[in-house]
Protein backbone atom coordinates (compact mmCIF):
# COMPACT_ATOMS: atom_id res chain seq x y z
CA UNK A 1 0.00 0.00 0.00
CA UNK A 2 1.25 3.39 -0.56
CA UNK A 3 0.58 6.81 1.12
CA UNK A 4 1.33 10.03 -0.20
CA UNK A 5 2.01 12.95 2.52
CA UNK A 6 3.90 16.33 3.74
CA UNK A 7 3.25 18.63 0.12
CA UNK A 8 5.72 21.79 0.18
CA UNK A 9 5.54 23.93 -2.59
CA UNK A 10 9.04 25.17 -3.87
CA UNK A 11 10.28 28.53 -2.99
CA UNK A 12 9.12 29.54 -6.33
CA UNK A 13 6.19 27.59 -6.75
CA UNK A 14 7.36 25.65 -9.50
CA UNK A 15 8.09 22.20 -7.88
CA UNK A 16 6.47 19.97 -4.99
CA UNK A 17 8.06 17.92 -2.54
CA UNK A 18 6.45 15.63 -1.12
CA UNK A 19 6.87 11.80 1.16
CA UNK A 20 5.86 8.43 -0.76
CA UNK A 21 5.33 5.84 2.02
CA UNK A 22 5.12 1.51 1.83
CA UNK A 23 2.90 0.58 5.26
CA UNK A 24 0.43 -2.22 6.32
CA UNK A 25 -3.22 -1.94 7.48
CA UNK A 26 -3.51 -3.82 10.41
CA UNK A 27 -6.96 -5.18 11.89
CA UNK A 28 -7.54 -3.55 15.33
CA UNK A 29 -10.50 -4.55 17.28
CA UNK A 30 -12.09 -5.44 14.01
CA UNK A 31 -11.25 -1.82 12.38
CA UNK A 32 -8.89 -1.58 9.66
CA UNK A 33 -5.95 0.64 10.97
CA UNK A 34 -3.25 2.40 8.84
CA UNK A 35 -0.31 0.48 10.32
CA UNK A 36 2.63 2.12 12.04
CA UNK A 37 5.59 2.74 9.45
CA UNK A 38 7.56 -0.71 10.39
CA UNK A 39 11.43 -1.20 9.87
CA UNK A 40 11.66 -2.72 6.20
CA UNK A 41 8.93 -0.34 4.91
CA UNK A 42 10.69 2.55 3.25
CA UNK A 43 9.49 6.38 3.19
CA UNK A 44 11.08 8.31 0.21
CA UNK A 45 10.93 12.16 -0.83
CA UNK A 46 9.50 12.71 -4.45
CA UNK A 47 9.63 15.83 -6.51
CA UNK A 48 7.64 16.82 -9.00
CA UNK A 49 6.53 20.06 -11.00
CA UNK A 50 3.24 22.22 -9.37
CA UNK A 51 1.11 20.74 -12.02
CA UNK A 52 1.77 17.24 -11.31
CA UNK A 53 4.19 16.10 -14.44
CA UNK A 54 7.50 14.45 -14.07
CA UNK A 55 7.45 12.97 -10.83
CA UNK A 56 11.04 11.77 -9.79
CA UNK A 57 11.88 9.70 -6.95
CA UNK A 58 14.88 11.57 -5.16
CA UNK A 59 15.54 8.90 -1.89
CA UNK A 60 15.95 5.70 -2.38
CA UNK A 61 16.66 3.87 0.72
CA UNK A 62 15.53 1.53 2.69
CA UNK A 63 14.33 4.00 5.74
CA UNK A 64 12.13 6.79 6.60
CA UNK A 65 12.78 10.18 5.05
CA UNK A 66 10.35 12.50 6.48
CA UNK A 67 10.18 16.15 8.06
CA UNK A 68 11.88 17.51 4.15
CA UNK A 69 11.99 21.52 3.41
CA UNK A 70 13.18 23.90 0.68
CA UNK A 71 15.77 25.87 1.18
CA UNK A 72 14.75 29.34 0.85
CA UNK A 73 16.93 29.65 -2.13
CA UNK A 74 15.46 26.67 -3.83
CA UNK A 75 18.65 25.26 -4.17
CA UNK A 76 18.69 22.52 -1.48
CA UNK A 77 16.75 20.44 0.14
CA UNK A 78 16.70 19.06 4.27
CA UNK A 79 15.03 16.32 5.26
CA UNK A 80 15.12 13.74 8.55
CA UNK A 81 16.07 10.20 7.85
CA UNK A 82 16.03 6.93 10.11
CA UNK A 83 13.56 4.92 12.22
CA UNK A 84 12.40 6.83 15.75
CA UNK A 85 13.47 3.58 17.63
CA UNK A 86 16.89 3.28 16.02
CA UNK A 87 17.86 7.35 15.50
CA UNK A 88 16.72 9.81 12.84
CA UNK A 89 19.45 11.67 11.53
CA UNK A 90 19.53 15.26 9.39
CA UNK A 91 20.52 14.83 5.72
CA UNK A 92 20.47 17.98 3.39
CA UNK A 93 20.81 17.23 -0.37
CA UNK A 94 20.39 19.85 -3.74
CA UNK A 95 17.07 20.51 -5.16
CA UNK A 96 17.58 17.35 -8.03
CA UNK A 97 18.20 15.02 -5.25
CA UNK A 98 22.34 14.48 -5.56
CA UNK A 99 24.79 15.52 -3.31
CA UNK A 100 23.44 13.52 -0.36
CA UNK A 101 25.22 15.09 3.10
CA UNK A 102 24.92 14.17 6.51
CA UNK A 103 24.00 17.28 9.29
CA UNK A 104 23.85 15.58 12.12
CA UNK A 105 23.45 11.46 13.30
CA UNK A 106 21.56 10.20 15.78
CA UNK A 107 19.11 12.65 17.08
CA UNK A 108 18.22 15.87 14.87
CA UNK A 109 14.62 16.54 14.06
CA UNK A 110 12.16 19.14 12.42
CA UNK A 111 15.02 20.59 10.36
CA UNK A 112 14.03 24.48 9.27
CA UNK A 113 16.68 26.98 6.87
CA UNK A 114 17.70 30.34 7.90
CA UNK A 115 16.34 33.38 5.49
CA UNK A 116 20.04 33.03 3.25
CA UNK A 117 19.94 29.38 3.14
CA UNK A 118 23.41 29.10 5.05
CA UNK A 119 22.38 27.98 8.15
CA UNK A 120 20.00 24.99 9.49
CA UNK A 121 18.14 24.98 12.98
CA UNK A 122 16.73 21.69 14.15
CA UNK A 123 15.89 19.78 17.49
CA UNK A 124 17.67 17.33 18.81
CA UNK A 125 16.34 15.54 22.37
CA UNK A 126 18.68 15.18 25.25
CA UNK A 127 19.25 10.93 25.38
CA UNK A 128 18.71 10.58 29.27
CA UNK A 129 15.52 12.50 29.64
CA UNK A 130 14.36 13.05 26.40
CA UNK A 131 14.30 17.46 26.88
CA UNK A 132 14.72 18.74 23.71
CA UNK A 133 17.70 21.42 22.45
CA UNK A 134 17.47 23.69 19.31
CA UNK A 135 20.98 23.65 17.37
CA UNK A 136 22.09 25.13 14.57
CA UNK A 137 24.52 23.89 11.90
CA UNK A 138 26.67 26.63 9.39
CA UNK A 139 26.71 25.36 5.85
CA UNK A 140 27.65 27.96 4.87
CA UNK A 141 30.16 30.86 6.87
CA UNK A 142 28.84 34.62 6.46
Amino acid sequence: NIYESGPKFSPYNKEILYQVSRYEIEEIEGYPYLGSFKKGKATNIWKMNADGTNQIQLTTKDTQDFYVTWSPDGKRIAFCSGYPEEGVSIWIMAADGSRKTQVIENGGSYPNWSPDSKKLVFTVREPTFGWPDIWMAILEPD
